[in-house]
């Protein structure tokens, strides 16, 4: 992220979501044992996660699957500005540089166990705006994976990148109202 006084910052979930302009949406979803402790540990680690909606300048959204398109986004590791985890996140999936613009949404999930929903907890979604930086004009045309992109949850050969003018037949079905806030 750049220094100069244009740059976006993003301290933490509750700053953003006091922001003009910004929604914030709260959603229940409930997940079987093995799922639901994944998650819990993942979500101790971390402070929370973005997703970031690049657009290219004729409006087209770039997305991240195959067959389940969404869009692409990270971890925010404990006390980083969540605007530059945008950022990092695409720039380390994509190998190109963005520049977030603003964020759209702020949204609250709350993760309980199926069938016990005392056993609970919170985790913070911030949805960013972006647009590629710089030199980007082959990327711009045929979006790639990064060749040193690492990831433990995907394998990068089975990952996909694509521009959209709108939300795919076949998005991740828990993804098309985010997709959706990028178009125009």
């Amino acid at each position: 992220m750049s220094e100069d006084d244009t740059a976006v910052t993003a301290p933490d979930p509750e700053t953003v979501a006091a922001r003009d302009g910004v929604t914030v949406d709260e959603r229940t979803r409930a997940f079987p044992d093995e799922q639901f402790d994944a998650l819990r540990d993942r979500y101790e680690r971390i402070d929370g996660v973005v997703l970031v909606g690049v657009t290219r300048d004729d409006g087209a959204v770039l997305l991240q699957g195959g067959d389940n398109w969404s869009p692409p986004g990270g971890e925010v590791d404990p006390g980083q500005d969540w605007a530059s985890a945008a950022e990092s996140a695409v720039g380390a999936l994509t190998g190109v540089e963005v520049t977030v613009e603003a964020a759209e949404l702020v949204e609250y999930n709350e993760f309980h166990r199926e069938g016990d929903s005392d056993d609970s907890f919170r985790a913070p979604v911030v949805h960013f705006g972006a647009s590629l930086a710089g030199d980007a004009d082959s990327f711009r045309e045929d979006p790639t994976v990064a060749d040193d992109w690492d990831h433990p949850a995907f394998n990068p050969e089975a990952v996909d990148l694509a521009w959209f003018d709108a939300v795919p037949a076949d998005a991740d079905p828990s993804h098309e109202d985010h997709i959706a806030l990028y178009f125009d």
